[in-house]
């Protein structure tokens, strides 16, 4: 399924479109494409840029509503890789496609050379950060998940950075959380303290701060 272009005429993309199922050993697949603003900050008139991702399900789980993963490969700049076989303890996962990578809307070397100034393209480069890969991935969690509801994520080396940040910008939509940082607390106490002074150290810093949910 083709990516819907960026659109700097204002035109009207669609929000989200979903392709027909396919299969892979063990395991059925389905892809999706969203339209999401470059800027979140301005989505009435930012640029649009599409993100895909894509749905796996065990075999003959596709219509049943199930747990969701969310999988953030490492990188940056690596595109997911595509599962070509079913392992046992997947029943339902979604692969996210970072803005800039793989069949998402690209970062190349020609995209970059089409603007004129380097502060005009580190104003674009500064919407590929974790915390619009997080919005990007909120967008579509509220469309995927039944009932909008939470999902867990498994970050994989700059994954990882990425699930922190998610931890920071939106941990509502983040399962267990709370339930993970009560157990992890309980094991080590002494932490309590030191992640509170870390926190308030941030947060007084001139021109810092810091958001960690649940913590």
């Amino acid at each position: 399924m083709a990516a819907p272009k960026v659109d700097s005429s204002g035109e009207s993309l669609p929000e989200h479109a979903a392709g027909k199922w396919y299969s892979v050993p063990d395991l059925r697949l389905r892809d999706h494409c969203f339209t999401v603003p470059l800027d979140y900050r301005d989505p009435g008139t930012s640029l649009k840029i599409s993100i895909f991702a894509r749905e796996v399900v065990a075999v003959g789980k596709e219509d049943q509503s199930l747990p969701c993963l969310l999988f953030l490969q490492g990188g940056p700049g690596f595109e997911s890789p595509r599962p070509t076989e079913g392992s046992g303890w997947i029943l339902k996962a979604c692969e996210e496609f970072r803005r800039g990578t793989g069949l998402s809307t690209p970062l190349t070397t020609s995209s970059m050379l089409q603007f004129k100034s380097a502060r005009d393209l580190a104003d674009y480069l500064k919407h590929f950060r974790a915390d619009s890969i997080v919005n990007d991935a909120e967008f579509f969690r509220v469309r995927l998940v039944p009932g909008s509801g939470s999902w867990t994520v498994l970050g994989q080396s700059y994954g990882g950075f990425c699930a922190v940040t998610y931890l920071s910008f939106a941990p509502q939509g983040l399962k267990q959380v709370a339930r993970q940082n009560e157990k992890y607390y309980k094991k080590y106490p002494q932490d309590i303290e030191v992640v509170r002074e870390v926190t308030n150290y941030l947060a007084e810093s001139e021109g810092g701060g810091v958001r960690l949910g649940c913590i």
